[in-house]
């Protein structure tokens, strides 16, 4: 008897930063039936690394994976198994190395979904609840004033999470929040009714539910037009959610597993600071997991912008008198996140001047960059708004916003040499124009490993450039 390998599919194309799968088939001819192992590859370009799993009596799996630097081009490779006495070989197969470039998808058309409503606001995350595989969902409202979640799988879908659920109405341009409760184990959408009540969606791993958080937490009403933001405290191992009520004054329900109970603190009586928000401030906030505390930001009326922060208790400081920077502008969109190569805690906004500028802290002081000012770039629109995240597979720092010519633009911040640049992604990724002031949504998305932002086009679908 005998074995014989083959490649399967003949020929596999594998992005620069990314990974692909062959199956190794494994023919024997009778009688035949010992182990086959030691299963080698060759003809591999420099930058890509092999690895072999699933073993059966007729197959294994090669995955390849490609570094950010890896070489390009069409290389033949073959695989090679041994047995006690008998070495085969396979036919050549082709691997073909490309290096990452932006693409563009209408998400709208994927999903067969509605249009999105005028003016309404784009949550999104991975969902790491749902498995094999986790799922890259979004949120937004359509016209029919219907929260609907658009995700992917490998494939796009939509549910009409408002419709599945009847859930009440959100007041004109409710703001959305969405993350995942890694407490509870559950997905979250948050959003405000005509009440002004906080609701939130969420999801168990089986079905979708609805509640209303202010009646959970006995909390305030929002107030018109507030901001919304949330995530996990980790440090207290609480769900937390943010918005404006009464007075100015920052809210913040939150949700602890020990009563499974939702509850309602005035976080800017407990912080002892500061004046009232200004009206239409933005929100953001994190876990800075350098400082190992809960943060909240957002602008006061003289255009300072304050952080709420807590450690056990609630304190507040000025970040811009504390790192010596100029006042931002008026209104100015915020997003923040912690740059886990730099181990910096950031918030980037819009100064005075209509430079994209970033307040960061490393231990133990806040201090101030004009990024604009660093690569370039074009300003940022009027309006525009801001997304961020950090981008963990290549330790990049990255920052979208819209340009006056509605292109969208990303700054980026290379840990490697610790230099800002930036890329217009419309134009590297044919995408088509925004709708001015279009809300924006990033995140890296760890199924695919690929960086995304979302944003609203001119014909009110939703856009995704993705690398």
């Amino acid at each position: 008897g005998d074995f014989s390998l083959f490649l399967s599919p003949s020929s596999q194309s594998l992005f620069q930063s990314h990974s692909v799968s062959y199956t190794v088939n494994v023919n024997r001819t009778a009688p035949f039936n010992g182990p086959v192992g030691n299963f080698s590859v060759s003809g591999l370009p420099s930058g890509v690394t092999a690895s072999f799993s699933n073993f059966t009596s007729t197959s294994a799996t090669l995955t390849l994976t490609a570094t950010r630097t890896a070489t390009t081009g069409s290389f033949s490779i073959t695989v090679t198994a041994i047995n006690s006495c008998i070495q085969r070989t396979s036919p050549p197969a082709t691997l073909t190395v490309l290096p990452r470039s932006w693409n563009a998808a209408d998400v709208t058309v994927f999903t067969g979904a509605p249009v999105v409503a005028s003016g309404t606001h784009l949550g999104g995350h991975i969902n790491t609840i749902a498995t094999n595989p986790n799922v890259d969902e979004l949120f937004n409202f359509d016209t029919n004033l219907h929260m609907d979640s658009p995700w992917w799988n490998w494939s796009w879908h939509v549910t009409d999470l408002s419709g599945l659920l009847q859930a009440p109405v959100p007041v004109a341009g409710s703001a959305i929040t969405d993350h995942v409760n890694t407490i509870a184990n559950d997905d979250e959408a948050f959003y405000f009714d005509t009440n002004q009540h906080l609701d939130s969606f969420w999801w168990d791993g089986i079905n979708w539910h609805i509640s209303d958080v202010t009646a959970a937490a006995g909390a305030p009403v929002a107030d018109a037009g507030s901001a919304l933001t949330g995530h996990i405290n980790t440090g207290a191992n609480v769900d937390e959610v943010f918005y404006f009520c009464a007075g100015g004054h920052l809210c913040g329900p939150w949700w602890e597993s020990a009563t499974w109970q939702w509850h309602s603190a005035d976080i800017t009586v407990l912080a002892g600071c500061c004046a009232p928000a200004m009206q239409g401030s933005a929100l953001s906030s994190h876990f800075d997991s350098v400082g190992n505390d809960d943060e909240v930001f957002y602008q006061i009326p003289d255009q300072r912008i304050i952080s709420n922060w807590w450690d056990g208790t609630w304190h507040a400081t000025d970040v811009t008198t504390a790192a010596g920077a100029a006042v931002a502008a008026a209104g100015t969109p915020l997003a923040s996140h912690v740059n886990t190569v730099a181990n910096s805690d950031e918030v980037y906004y819009i100064g005075n001047d209509g430079h994209l500028d970033e307040l960061w802290w490393q231990p133990y002081q806040w201090h101030v960059s004009d990024i604009t000012l660093a690569t370039g770039a074009p300003l940022p629109a009027a309006g525009s708004q801001i997304a961020s995240f950090m981008n963990t597979l290549d330790g990049f720092d990255e920052v979208f916003y819209e340009g006056a010519d509605q292109h969208i633009y990303l700054l980026w911040w290379d840990g490697s040499n610790w230099t800002w640049h930036f890329s217009d992604l419309t134009v590297a990724g044919s995408g088509p124009l925004a709708a001015v002031g279009s809300p924006l949504n990033s995140h890296f998305n760890t199924i695919a490993n690929t960086e995304e932002v979302y944003y609203i086009g001119t014909d009110q679908h939703i856009h995704e450039l993705w690398r």
